[in-house]
């Protein structure tokens, strides 16, 4: 049995590697796919336990401005291998607070710096891996992108395929 995170970052709340800590103490790997984080369970636990590591997740996140999502499978959900690596990159805004679209987007100019190309669909941005990149090297680009975004008050999302 696998559960997954899928996170929401803030660009006022904490940086991505940050929160990879608390997600690392807890025994979740980075995940390559749909879902940024995977944790492996053994055949033996229960859904008391899978509960308490999200009240544990919430707990040490609290403050931190972020948001997350678990999902629970007794089989292996998408993940993606391979050699071409992508990250997509979308903005949430919010309705009470933060900067308004038009503000953030002045930001684009940071985030082509960093390698981000404007694209439409469901993310608003992709980053193209250079060959033989690891998962690991996401977290350099997600600081990258929050340091780009920080102050704005918008929420953020990494998918890396």
């Amino acid at each position: 049995m696998k559960t997954y995170l899928t996170v929401f970052f803030n660009s006022n709340g904490d940086k991505p590697t940050e929160v990879t800590e608390v997600f690392d103490d807890l025994g979740f790997k980075p995940n390559r796919g749909v879902y940024d984080y995977r944790y492996d369970w053994d055949d033996e636990t229960s859904f008391e336990q899978i509960m308490s590591i999200g009240d544990k997740i919430q707990e040490l996140l609290k403050g931190k401005k972020i948001l997350f999502q678990m999902e629970t499978s007794e089989g292996d959900m998408e993940e993606i291998s391979g050699d071409e690596m992508k990250t997509y990159l979308k903005l949430i805004f919010r309705s009470d607070g933060g900067e308004a679209p038009s503000k953030v987007d002045e930001k684009v100019v940071d985030l082509m710096e960093i390698g981000f190309e404007p694209i439409k669909g469901e993310y608003d941005y992709v980053y193209r891996w250079p060959e033989k990149s690891n998962i690991r090297g996401f977290l350099e680009v997600a600081d990258r992108v929050y340091k780009a975004l920080e102050g704005c008050g918008v929420f953020f999302k990494l998918k890396t395929v």
